[in-house]
């Protein structure tokens, strides 16, 4: 004898309701996570270069390239490094006798350039993204490496688009 609201005998209609719902709610996740990168834009593998000021002279020895790169602050992957370019530290002052600007070097810094590889990245109309991470020229970055952990900004962007797909 079947009971009166019950599918099956055994599960109330308000139950099998609240599962099903449950159920769509954790495809629609799983969907989204699966597919957050994929927004309609073209997979790219894509370039950016932070640079980074103040450093100590030799501290960019320490920073090897293919070594994986990751946001210091949110955890997030970015991708690994492809090249590291030190170079002398300038200072921009201003000479106020000939009321212009003047470069001079400071012995004890270095500036370094990171340039991250990401091969899983996305072009769209409106954003570049390196792991799903949105990437602008700009942007302040801080990014950890085996050994490391710096703050500089993002001041080159280049995605290029993977041949055959």
């Amino acid at each position: 004898m079947k009971e009166r609201g019950k599918i099956f005998g055994k599960i109330n209609v308000l139950d099998f309701i609240v599962i099903l719902i449950i159920i769509f709610a954790i495809a629609a996740g799983l969907y989204y996570f699966v597919n957050k990168n994929s927004q309609g834009g073209e997979k790219t593998t894509v370039y950016f270069t932070v640079e980074v000021e103040g450093l100590t002279k030799g501290f960019s020895e320490i920073i090897k390239p293919e070594g994986s790169v990751k946001d210091s602050v949110k955890g997030y992957y970015l991708g690994v490094v492809d090249s590291v370019e030190p170079r002398e530290s300038v200072l921009l002052e201003l000479d106020q006798y000939k009321n212009e600007f003047v470069e001079s070097t400071v012995d004890d810094e270095e500036t370094v350039r990171i340039i991250v590889r990401s091969d899983n990245g996305f072009e769209t109309d409106s954003k570049i993204t390196a792991e799903g991470v949105e990437i602008k020229v700009g942007k302040e970055m801080h990014i950890e490496g085996k050994g490391y952990v710096v703050t500089g900004y993002v001041v080159a962007l280049e995605a290029v688009k993977k041949g055959g797909e």
